[in-house]
């Protein structure tokens, strides 16, 4: 091999050695005898003893042995530069976008001649160890110091005109209303494949009250005016309103709590409403009964009280619901259905599951304290004592809620029915909800039938005689 050949499959470990040996001493002929290299390849790695060891603390974490070198550095080093700058604001940068900002750039540096191929991208991430990621949730976004001036500052000032039960906290969240689970434990060998996944979205509007004793209806958004499944239908078992995309609007959102401030003031009540600060939640005049007050910007993810773990366990009552309905319909046959109406049953009955004192805990784990409202409220609950060793527990049982995987539907298992009692139930609750529909003014009995299905769901599994395996197969033929 050459003396060019052998100083090109030089490691960048190999020429760290080199430069280290003549530093310590060792002249650069012996180098060139011991290694067996040319005089002007031990020379070169010598003049080039900065840029080397620049290299190698930037090459320390990753495998890569050869330094490999830009056409265009000085392009790629003001793209590096602005890359730092705009993720350090946690702002999402992509392929496209990147080769934008390069051609900028290059533009501007004089590289008129630069061109920003997906080849290039791709060598310059390789260069520099850049990977895309998902961009996660809004914790990144979390403005720290806003989070302590709020908490000790501004929210005390909120809460002490107030006794808890007068705190409520509302936000919206999507749900995919039929959307089943996307893994399955089966054969091996068994083919796994499944229906295409349904996407169709709901929005619902989530609120509750500090001490959990009070929940609010839910508002569902759908997209449809008047969805086939509502023929006949007088009573509905949410609230429910429309627009083209199932969005929450500044004015659903005006419309909301007009009829809210109405129900507060026919029951002389004073309410702090704490909501969002964004586009869709605007101020709102006149309104008598509620004072609306609005989080920080950046600081959402950690002060709002529905976000710590009540959006989430609504979320997973309904799953469990969902899932409990798609078994009885493999049990019996037919095919599983999910329609706006069923959805909205179903969100009902699973906001009638979620416990007090998990609204409550989610209220106290976003800083809500009963120290800070008004002394005329009784004392805290016994599942309320602000300690430490309570508030561990909690953020452990929120963390399994929080978990993004469908983990959960692991759980959502070992809560299915597996004796004659509970289908039996079900199919009499649903015939009575269908019942209830076309009745005028049956919110309350719907509201009272969801009590019911929540009982059934809480206790029937104790209380019930369980099938013998001899008996399921019976059944089965």
């Amino acid at each position: 091999m050459s003396s060019k050949a052998k100083r090109l499959c030089l490691d960048i470990k190999t020429k760290l050695e080199i430069i280290e040996e003549i530093t310590n001493g060792v002249s650069q002929a012996t180098v060139c005898r011991n290694r067996g290299l040319s005089k002007q390849s031990v020379n070169t790695i010598w003049k080039s003893r900065d840029k080397l060891r620049d290299a190698s603390d930037s090459l320390v974490l990753s495998r890569k042995k050869k330094i490999r070198s830009a056409a265009y550095d000085d392009v790629e080093e003001a793209l590096l530069k602005w890359l730092q700058c705009v993720r350090s604001q946690n702002v999402p940068v992509d392929g496209p976008l990147l080769r934008k900002k390069a051609l900028s750039l290059a533009g501007q540096l004089g590289r008129f001649s630069f061109e920003c191929s997906n080849g290039w991208l791709d060598r310059m991430k390789a260069r520099h160890e850049l990977v895309f990621r998902d961009v996660c949730g809004e914790g990144a976004s979390v403005n720290e110091s806003m989070v302590t001036k709020w908490s000790i500052e501004k929210l005390p000032t909120l809460l002490a005109p107030f006794a808890p039960r007068n705190v409520f906290n509302a936000d919206e969240t999507g749900l995919f209303y039929r959307l089943l689970p996307n893994k399955t434990i089966c054969f091996k060998g068994d083919p796994c494949v499944g229906g295409k996944k349904s996407k169709e979205r709901l929005t619902v509007m989530v609120a509750a009250n500090m001490d959990g004793s009070e929940k609010l209806p839910l508002l569902v958004i759908g997209k449809s005016g008047k969805p086939r499944c509502f023929k006949h239908v007088k009573t509905l078992p949410t609230e429910y309103t429309f627009n083209r995309k199932a969005w929450m609007t500044s004015q659903v959102l005006i419309d909301w709590l007009k009829k809210l401030d109405t129900r507060f003031k026919r029951q002389h009540r004073k309410i702090l409403m704490i909501v969002d600060n964004c586009p869709s939640h605007p101020r709102v005049p006149d309104l008598d009964c509620i004072t609306l007050a609005f989080l920080p910007p950046n600081a959402t993810s950690r002060l709002r009280p529905c976000d710590q773990g009540i959006i989430r366990s609504l979320k997973l009552e309904y799953r469990r619901l969902i899932t409990d309905r798609f078994l009885v319909s493999v049990e019996n046959k037919v095919d599983f259905q999910v329609d706006v109406l069923t959805a909205m049953q179903m969100l009902a009955t699973a906001w009638t599951l979620v416990s007090r004192s998990t609204i409550a805990n989610c209220f106290r784990h976003a800083g809500f304290l009963y120290s800070m409202c008004s002394e005329a409220e009784s004392a805290p609950l016994d599942y309320l004592n602000e300690d430490e060793e309570t508030n561990q527990d909690f953020l452990e049982s929120m963390d399994e809620l929080q978990s993004e995987d469908l983990v959960e539907y692991a759980a959502i298992v070992d809560g299915v029915c597996t004796h004659e009692t509970p289908t039996e139930a079900s199919i009499a609750l649903e015939t009575l909800q269908k019942f209830l529909y076309t009745v005028d003014d049956s919110c309350s009995a719907q509201s009272r039938l969801s009590s019911v299905e929540a009982f059934l769901k809480n206790h029937v599994d104790n209380g019930g005689r369980q099938r013998t395996i001899k008996e399921f197969f019976c059944n089965k033929e």
